[in-house]
């Protein structure tokens, strides 16, 4: 839809579908109607941003997209930071309903803004066809596409897990628990934008790499986390050098799309297994924790190991070993 011109269209029925599903949940009294309201239709709302949010930058930025690209994804993260914690302070004052209708304005009057100002791609853009299957007979862009699934099934592991391991492991108060994941957001809302100023001089796949190895070692070093600091400074680490993987993604697919490709339709057809991993990685590790603590925080950093493992080979493919030749 973004190739064939309906940028515009996709932000304002994104938007609408982000805004009203947050009202009918406030609503809400059956746990099937948050997963209508809270699941479907905030979800599919925010699907319908996402991209269009990213793609419609490549119009206005060359030399400096990537950078372009992390300040915009870096949005989630600050959203990250912002919902929570203004939810948890009102919720007691004024109930669930009118908390989440005071998160649902919040949205709305953000939303006003790319609503206003996004434009549709140029009337001489190519368009392409909705689906490039060719696409999975591309060996760079298949391998590319497998990394990012492994990359996912781990990387929000810590994000729904470490509120609870702090609140029995670490024996942390639930309300210092709490404030972990704004902690993990703040990190990823500068992990999202530092990491793409080093794309300019050695490409974006070769700085994906390394942030994917560290992020991998640092959840593999949350298993000696044991005390209070040392749980806040891996909140910050992670959320850090795990968030390239978000911000960069368009950015690798860019270089591995020819002139004559259609960088929407790659980009959106990688969002498919990028999906699919968030989507299992999350429930594959609560059965997971049945066995313990450790084995969740090994299955994530061992699913983000896997993941560098294969985007080096598609490194490898394409530029060999030399490090001279930024990709």
């Amino acid at each position: 839809m973004y190739d064939h011109g309906f940028l515009r269209s996709l932000v304002l029925a994104g938007s609408a579908l982000v805004v009203f599903g947050l009202l009918f949940a406030s609503f809400a009294h059956e746990y099937w109607e948050l997963i209508v309201t809270q699941g479907l239709m905030v979800g599919l709302g925010g699907g319908l941003l996402f991209l269009p949010g990213l793609l419609g930058l490549s119009s206005h930025f060359h030399s400096r997209l990537a950078l372009a690209q992390g300040i915009a994804t870096s949005g989630g993260s600050l959203g990250g930071v912002i919902y929570p914690i203004v939810f948890s302070q009102l919720q007691p004052m004024i109930g669930f309903g009118w908390a989440t209708r005071i998160i649902a304005l919040i949205a709305a009057s953000s939303l006003v803004i790319p609503a206003a100002c996004m434009k549709k791609p140029p009337k001489t853009r190519e368009r392409h066809p909705s689906l490039d299957l060719s696409a999975w007979r591309d060996a760079s862009y298949s391998l590319f596409a497998l990394a990012i699934f492994l990359g996912f099934v781990g990387f929000y592991v810590p994000y729904y897990y470490v509120q609870a391991y702090s609140s029995e492991k670490v024996a942390m108060s639930k309300s210092l628990a709490f404030y972990l994941l704004p902690i993990l957001n703040a990190g990823a809302f500068f992990g999202r934008i530092l990491p793409n100023l080093l794309v300019g001089f050695f490409g974006p796949l070769n700085t994906l790499i390394p942030f994917t190895i560290t992020s991998a070692t640092i959840a593999l070093l949350f298993t000696f986390c044991r005390t209070t600091p040392s749980v806040i400074i891996f909140c910050a680490l992670y959320g850090f050098f795990s968030s390239p993987l978000m911000s960069l993604v368009p950015n690798v697919v860019s270089k591995l799309c020819s002139k004559t490709d259609s960088f929407g339709t790659r980009l959106g057809m990688l969002f498919i297994p990028m999906s699919l991993g968030y989507l299992i990685g999350d429930p594959i590790a609560g059965i997971i924790l049945g066995a313990g603590w450790v084995p969740l925080q090994v299955f994530c950093a061992s699913t983000l190991l896997a993941c560098a493992a294969v985007m080096l080979a598609v490194r490898v493919r394409l530029q060999g070993w030399t490090l001279t030749q930024p990709i």
